[in-house]
This record gives structure tokens, sequence and C-alpha cells, in this order.
């Protein structure tokens, strides 16, 4: 029998570049409605083999550095014994620098398990901060690292 590619009690290191694109900026100057690259690592945990709780943290390259700590559930809609899976993901946190506002988002995308170590993912969400006063939409590419 062969071994699913996908399993629960999985603990994945996610190192990945970003790129932000800011939609509404409200009273946040500086930001305009550009794009900014950035990135971080995040740190899932598989409770089933379909579904994670995480804890992400990141940066944005913006004039002045936005930092961003936020904690995700992912939900894979995959067959279990195939390597390729699609996902839903969603979460809050803060965001933050030198003040902190809050922030929620939604999204999906991606992921291609190489081997049993090693996988590549892509994913988009929008996110909502500071009472939704600035949105913004974030693109992500990155390594999986299953331990």
């Amino acid at each position: 029998m062969e071994v699913p590619c996908f399993q629960a009690g999985e603990f994945v290191v996610r190192p990945f570049f970003d790129i932000t694109i800011f939609n509404e900026t409200g009273d946040h100057e500086g930001l305009g409605n550009d794009a900014y690259f950035g990135g971080g690592i995040a740190f899932d945990y598989y409770v089933t083999d379909r579904f994670a709780i995480g804890f992400e943290g990141s940066w944005i390259d913006t004039p002045s550095v936005i930092q961003g700590y936020v904690v995700n559930a992912t939900y894979r809609i995959t067959d279990p014994m195939s390597c390729f899976s699609v996902y839903l993901l969603g979460g809050g946190g803060v965001l933050t620098n030198g003040s902190t506002v809050g922030q929620a988002h939604l999204g999906g995308g991606a992921e291609y398990r190489f081997s049993e170590v090693l996988s590549a993912f892509a994913d988009g969400r929008y996110s909502w901060a500071d009472g939704g006063d600035l949105t913004f939409t974030k693109v992500r590419i990155g390594l999986g690292i299953n331990l």
C-alpha cells in the first residue's frame, strides 16, 4: 500500500516571499495604492490530514517597514494519496510599525509535495486591517519543510 502524501501530525515550516498590494489605505499615509515586497516564515501543525493551525511572522518593505503576526487555520481539499493539494485559509492577528492595528484575512492556494520532506506552495489572501480602514491583497510563494 502506498503512503499518503499528506498526513495528520505533520509540522511544516514555510519560509516565503510575498508581494502586498494595498487597495484602500484610509489615513495610513505613505502607502498609496502601491505594491511592496516582503517575506516571512510560517509554522503549521496538521491536527488531521486536512486541518492545520499555524503561526506566521512577516514583514512588508514599505517606507516604514510593517511587521505582521497572525494565527491561521488551513483546510486542505485533496485526495490524501495525491501529492497535489488546494487549500483555504483564514486568520487574524496584528500589523505593527510603531503603531499596532488588528487584521483579519481569507484566502486560498495550492501546494505540491515533492517528497516526504519538501513541498512548494503559492497562495493569495485578502486582508482587512484597522477596522477596515486598510485593505490589501497578499500573494505568497515559498517552500514547505515537513519535520
